[in-house]
């Protein structure tokens, strides 16, 4: 299945996985989009290790606290991610 193929109607929950392999789709239109909708859905929308910028980038992580692997805590802070009380991995 391709991005494009992804009825996010047809899932009750999103994870995005994280690892060095995350950082291509941390711009990704179709990702963020997958984000978007189901954030607005009220489904669970979670990301592991990097990929939580993909949520910042989505722009649905505003007034909530996040964690995210230390080498992305400044690409959080830079999108105006509330760092405080982040964890760091």
């Amino acid at each position: 299945m391709t991005l494009n193929e992804v009825q996010t109607g047809d899932y009750d929950a999103v994870v995005f996985v994280g690892g060095g392999g995350s950082k291509m789709y941390f711009a990704n239109e179709g990702i963020l989009l997958i984000a978007r909708e189901m954030y607005k859905r009220e489904t669970v929308v979670a990301a592991i290790c990097l990929a939580p910028v993909i949520l910042a980038n989505a722009g649905i992580l505003k007034g909530k606290n996040a964690t995210v692997a230390g080498t992305e805590a400044r690409t959080m802070e830079n999108k105006g991610q509330d760092i405080q009380g982040l964890g760091l991995l």
